[in-house]
């Protein structure tokens, strides 16, 4: 799954189910990729760093891997099995 300007429209109380249901949406050994930036507009965005994000996700079941580049946000994140288990119907 790729998604690019998306995650810093999700809100910090909304973050667990949104990483859920990316997780339940991947095929087996899928992964999600990601681009954000950092650029203000008159939209609500959450400025993720990229340490916290990582450990973020680390805690909901993600492995992740997280840069920023020329101020934008570039990631890629694979639940790890427990996570990916708990996605399963």
């Amino acid at each position: 799954m790729f998604f690019a300007f998306w995650l810093s429209h999700v809100p910090p109380g909304r973050l667990p189910a949104f990483w859920d249901f990316v997780a339940g949406v991947l095929a087996p050994g899928g992964r999600a990729v990601f681009v954000d930036d950092g650029s203000r507009r008159r939209v609500v965005k959450v400025f993720h760093e990229p340490r916290t994000l990582m450990s973020d996700l680390t805690a909901l079941g993600w492995s992740t891997r997280v840069r920023t580049t020329a101020g934008q946000l570039i990631g890629e994140a694979e639940p790890t099995e427990v996570a990916a288990r708990a996605a399963q119907p």
